[in-house]
């Protein structure tokens, strides 16, 4: 069935246009703001701006989720690029992958020629959120136990969201309830490296109550898709993939 689309949400032209272009090139995505914003909404909506998986791709993911014990779709093979969401209380070996039985694909690897959302993204783990750095960068995930050492592929599109403090007020002058202790806690839970891997950083608003009410319709998914698809292989061409 389709997934969410882009025309139910109204504003926030600039995080939109951040979707589009993360879509054609590939690029990670944070996205910053408080609650009620529409983060997870828009974040939700990136899979469906992606293309088809080849026939390649769609076999390496199909092998992964098969490897997980995961049910696969009518017909076997995954077409759709994976949307995988953990919580925020995920551990580092359901992230990365492992296990004390069984060495299992993690969340990572699950989301492989897909999308990892991580939601509320300063509730992580810090942790399990440094264990995604070289993943992000080399697109394998090397795990070793005692017993075994695995390489998992690990080439997907990540995208975050997160409150800009602990009780999410920060981007409105004068509305932040937190102490600069609590800001400075939560700003170290993320660290410099994994920031830098977020090519595109977006401050998301919320919208006004004019354009909930009585905004014209926003362009679909598939609008938008159309003009992914088209900008994806020049994209492609100019870096040399």
């Amino acid at each position: 069935p389709p997934g969410p689309d882009l025309s139910e949400v109204r504003g926030q032209p600039a995080a939109r246009y951040a979707l589009e272009v993360a879509a054609a090139g590939g690029h990670h995505l944070l996205l910053v703001g408080p609650p009620g914003a529409g983060k997870t909404m828009l974040a939700r909506r990136l899979p469906g701006l992606l293309p088809d998986l080849p026939a390649g791709e769609a076999l390496e993911a199909t092998c992964i989720h098969s490897a997980a014990g995961l049910p696969l779709p009518p017909g076997g093979l995954i077409r759709r690029p994976p949307f995988r969401a953990p919580h925020h209380g995920a551990s580092a070996v359901s992230l990365v992958g492992g296990g004390s039985g069984s060495m299992q694909p993690g969340e990572v690897s699950l989301a492989h020629r897909g999308v990892l959302f991580l939601d509320e993204l300063g509730e992580f783990d810090p942790t399990a959120l440094d264990n995604l750095r070289q993943p992000l960068e080399e697109g394998v995930i090397r795990v070793a136990r005692a017993a075994a050492k695995v390489t998992f592929p690990a080439r997907l599109l990540l995208v975050a969201a997160m409150n800009p403090c602990p009780c999410g007020e920060g981007g409105a002058p004068g509305a932040c309830r937190c102490s600069p202790s609590a800001r400075a806690r939560y700003a170290r839970r993320l660290s410099g490296p994994l920031v830098d891997r977020f090519d595109l950083r977006v401050e998301v608003g919320r919208p006004e109550p004019s354009e909930l009410l009585d905004g014209d319709e926003s362009e679909p998914t598939q609008a938008v898709a159309a003009r992914v698809h088209a900008a994806a292989p020049l994209v492609q061409e100019k870096i040399g993939v």
